[in-house]
């Protein structure tokens, strides 16, 4: 007899007001949270898709993630969410501490952003999102803990699913949605290298803003899923 595990439909996790509320991201349109129950966590993409990453009866987690099941298309949004983690390297690290599994963390683990620069003139940056709309983006400023990349990634970046891959999003969901900002000059970042996590590569480069700063959306354009 199949367990009630198996048997179970479950649903996906969908949080859409959950980027709008959150104080910082982790990585690059996405953020990492705990739970309000011990000893759990989620990752939240731009869309407010969420993933469990612990064993959950209601809703498709890593361990389905892992299993290669298909993401289900009923969803419902009824978990409530802690503090988020202000970056890779300490969600990697309470990941492993909480016995997610190796497989998903990567065994290269990730380390912090170390390369702090003030940018010399107006620059552009770019954001790879699930959604049209960035939560990120409000009254004309992009808040602090916010991630994006550089203008050069859009060579390696060329699909939704590439993007998956080069900035290690915690989900196979294809950032479509490419977003341009111009940031003023004196705009002072930390920038460096996606590390391998969530068992994608990483490779990409990753900048992240220090302090909200005023920011014009210079363009919006959606590249094809793969």
């Amino acid at each position: 007899m199949a367990s009630k595990r198996q048997d179970r439909v479950k649903s996906l996790l969908v949080l859409p007001n959950a980027n709008a509320r959150v104080e910082r991201e982790t990585g690059l349109g996405y953020f990492v949270a705990h739970g309000t129950t011990g000893g759990t966590a989620y990752a939240v993409l731009s869309d407010g898709t969420a993933l469990p990453l612990q064993r959950d009866d209601e809703h498709y987690d890593v361990e389905d993630l892992l299993a290669g099941k298909p993401l289900p298309a009923r969803k419902d949004g009824k978990v409530q969410l802690g503090s988020a983690m202000p970056n890779r390297a300490s969600a990697a690290a309470t990941l492993a501490a909480l016995k997610i599994s190796p497989a998903y963390l990567s065994a290269a683990g990730a380390f912090p952003l170390i390369a702090s620069v003030t940018l010399p003139a107006k620059t552009r940056l770019h954001r790879f999102i699930q959604s049209a709309n960035d939560a990120r983006f409000q009254q004309g400023q992009l808040l602090k803990g916010t991630y994006l990349t550089t203008p050069l990634e859009l060579v390696h970046a060329n699909s939704g699913f590439a993007a998956v891959g080069r900035f290690a999003l915690p989900m196979p969901v294809p950032a479509c949605h490419v977003l341009e900002y111009e940031l003023q000059a004196r705009t002072v970042v930390k920038m460096g290298t996606v590390a391998p996590l969530f068992g994608q590569s990483g490779g990409g480069v990753e900048v992240c803003l220090q302090s909200s700063r005023p920011a014009v959306l210079r363009s919006s354009k959606l590249i094809p899923a793969y």
